[in-house]
C-alpha cells in the first residue's frame, strides 16, 4: 500500500464487525441471557477479539496485494476513451491486455468471500433474536417492544448504507454528465 488512505480504508472494512457484534450480543442477551457473564472474563473477551483483529489483518493484507499492480491500466484506459482521470484508493481490472487478471481477481474475490462470511452470520443472529425474542415467555410486552426497537435501531446502520446507495443516481449509472 503506497497510501495512507490504504490503511485507512482497511481498517473501515476491518470494523464492521462491530454491527455483528452487536447481534451476536443482542442475541446472547435475548436467547441466552445466563451467558452473558462469559463478557466479563478476560479469556472470553479475548478470544472474542480476535475475530475483529483477524478480520483486520485480513482486509490489510487484501489491500496490500490489490496495491502490488502498479500499472495504471484502468486509469489510463478512462483517460484515453472518455477523457477522464479517475482517482481513488485502488482501481482492479480483472481483464487486462486481453488477458485474465488473476491477482486482482484473487482479490475481489476474497474481499466477496469475506463479505459474504459475515452477512450470512449476521443474518442469522438477527433472524434468531427476533425468534427468542417473539417465543419468550417470561418479557413482558413493553420489554418485548424495546427489544424489538434496539433490533431495529441495528437494522436501521446496516440499511442506511443500502438506501443511500441506491438514492444516488451516480453510483447506479455512472453517469458522467
Amino acid at each position: 500500500m503506497n497510501d495512507f488512505s490504504g490503511y485507512v480504508l482497511s481498517t473501515v472494512l476491518s470494523s464492521q464487525f462491530l454491527l455483528l457484534s452487536q447481534s451476536s450480543i443482542c442475541y446472547i442477551a435475548i436467547g441466552r441471557p445466563e451467558k452473558l457473564e462469559l463478557f466479563n472474563k478476560p479469556l472470553f473477551v479475548i478470544v472474542l477479539s480476535m475475530y475483529p483483529i483477524g478480520e483486520c489483518v485480513l482486509w490489510t493484507w487484501l489491500s496490500f496485494k490489490s496495491g502490488i499492480d502498479d500499472d495504471n491500466y484502468v486509469r489510463d484506459y478512462y483517460y484515453e476513451h472518455f477523457n477522464e482521470t479517475i482517482t481513488g484508493w485502488r482501481v482492479l481490472h480483472h481483464w487486462k491486455y486481453d488477458q485474465f487478471n488473476v491477482s486482482a481477481f484473487m482479490v475481489i474475490a476474497g474481499a466477496m468471500v469475506v463479505m459474504t462470511f459475515n452477512m450470512s452470520i449476521g443474518l442469522f443472529l438477527a433472524s434468531r433474536t427476533i425468534v427468542q425474542i417473539r417465543e419468550a415467555k417470561s418479557f413482558s410486552p413493553n420489554y418485548k417492544a424495546l427489544q424489538f426497537k434496539i433490533l431495529r435501531a441495528l437494522f436501521a446502520q446496516a440499511w442506511d448504507a443500502i438506501v443511500v446507495i441506491l438514492l444516488i443516481k451516480d453510483y447506479r449509472y455512472w453517469d458522467y454528465d
